[in-house]
């Protein structure tokens, strides 16, 4: 059939298709899920990776901070490392990572928050 000029189907899909169940899916097969337990068993504890200890908040808060040149810069790998803003000058920020200078576009090095806030 024509519908005004345009090719119509001849079976719509919903006609055809099988909706009465949707096709299975374990879920062990999402994407991101791991079962480090055995089946059956209660989930492994995860406060080790989810609770900041002392030594980690002392450390953190040891570390030099200022809040107007503390930044996060693009490491190349994905991820972002902590530098000192050196320059933000005509969209161009110059930044020093450990005692390497290297040059970004401001729109992409951003503060690093406080100690006490981590």
């Amino acid at each position: 059939p024509h519908y005004r000029g345009i090719q119509l189907c001849p079976t719509p899909p919903w006609e055809t298709t099988n909706y009465s169940s949707p096709p299975h899916r374990p879920s062990s097969t999402m994407p991101g899920h791991v079962k480090l337990g055995k089946t059956g068993e209660a989930d492994p504890d995860p406060s080790p990776y989810l609770c900041v200890s002392m030594e980690m908040k002392r450390e953190a808060q040891a570390k030099p901070y200022d809040s107007k040149k503390s930044y996060w810069c693009p490491d190349g790998s994905g991820g972002f490392s902590e530098c000192l803003l050196q320059s933000d000058e005509g969209g161009k920020a110059i930044v020093m990572i450990g005692h390497e200078k290297k040059t970004f576009k401001s729109d992409q090095v951003g503060q690093v928050n406080p100690p006490k806030f981590e």
